[in-house]
């Protein structure tokens, strides 16, 4: 039987780190921060379509403003000028935009003052004249602005 005195201890030996696994995990983090750099270039590769309007910098766009007192304005590309429009020629006007441009397309929003029921209803007057593309615009803008 072996007792405490019997036992030979080995010199004290101080304790070492092991830096084999840290490299394994250096070079794991590495080679997945070089496929996800390789998989983001391909999608920002990826060429996106461009409208024929677009293309040539004209801007068809339509933007109709609907405000707190009730008027609307009517503003043609981006660098038009805002101009009031009566309720009864509205419809008049966009089917004739409609059928001027090849591609139509309508954005709608309300003055600071406005309520969203006014701006609604120049969205409903857009799709109700045959024009697909209308969408609600969030910018707030001043008056006739």
């Amino acid at each position: 039987m072996n007792t405490l005195n019997d036992l030979t201890f080995a010199p004290a030996c101080r304790d070492r780190i092991k830096i084999s696994p840290l490299f394994d995990v250096i070079f794991y983090l590495l080679a997945t921060f070089v496929i996800l750099m390789i998989s983001l270039h391909r999608l920002t590769a990826i060429g996106v379509p461009v409208s024929r309007a677009e293309a040539s910098g004209i801007d068809t766009t339509v933007y109709l403003r609907a405000s707190a007192s009730g008027a609307i304005y009517w503003k043609e590309g981006g660098t038009g000028v805002p101009r009031p429009v009566h309720e009864a020629e509205l419809a008049v006007r966009l089917a004739d935009y409609k059928h001027r441009v090849s591609q139509p397309r309508v954005l709608v929003r309300g003055d600071d003052k406005a309520t969203y029921g006014s701006a609604v209803h120049l969205f409903d007057e857009a799709r109700r004249a045959g024009v697909r593309d209308v969408s609600l615009e969030t910018l707030v803008s001043h008056t006739g602005g």
